[in-house]
């Protein structure tokens, strides 16, 4: 069970050395009424009247916003401390531009990985160069070419001396 008081104690040594990684956290948490009550069956809330079910959905409301703040702040606190015991994090996310600590995850992040097919071009430009700091006309080099979408993966690293930029079947060094 997890205690949404405080995050994840990544000081505990049973943590050290290890890889978290957190999936699909950009989409929200579901809670299901059991969650909030064993008793709360599908049958029991049919039961309920409409008072009682507006009640235990804002309960439930609640419940999953509190969720998803408590995974956030623990993602943020692994992000700034976690290298300290030998921690990484993989964050997959869906929503480049969409929460309210995107630029953190980038700020920390030692690389990018996006899966071109599934992102619009513009889309994918602006994100290289107003979240990893590319230039524009480095991002065009990236994603103007005509089979820019047929990538595998595309591996972007901007905090590097020298940013780059490897794919499945190439690999770009700026300069």
């Amino acid at each position: 069970v997890l205690n949404l008081e405080s995050t994840i104690d990544f000081t505990n040594p049973e943590y050290h050395n290890s890889l978290w990684v957190f999936d699909d956290c950009d989409s929200g948490f579901t809670v299901s009424m059991q969650d909030l009550d064993s008793r709360l069956t599908k049958e029991e809330v049919a039961t309920l009247s409409v008072t009682e079910k507006q009640k235990a959905l804002k309960m439930l409301k609640a419940k999953c916003d509190s969720a998803s703040e408590w995974v956030s702040k623990s993602i943020q606190s692994f992000m700034m401390n976690g290298r300290k015991f030998s921690i990484s994090l993989c964050l997959v996310a869906h929503k480049p531009f969409d929460g309210s600590f995107e630029n953190k995850i980038v700020n920390e992040a030692s690389g990018v990985v996006t899966f071109p097919a599934s992102i619009k071009k513009n889309l994918l430009k602006k994100f290289i160069v107003e979240k990893l700091g590319f230039e524009k006309a480095e991002a065009a080099q990236i994603v103007d070419g005509p089979t820019w979408y047929q990538y595998d993966f595309l591996y972007l690293s901007h905090r590097t001396s020298r940013p780059f930029v490897l794919t499945n079947s190439f690999l770009k060094i700026f300069e």
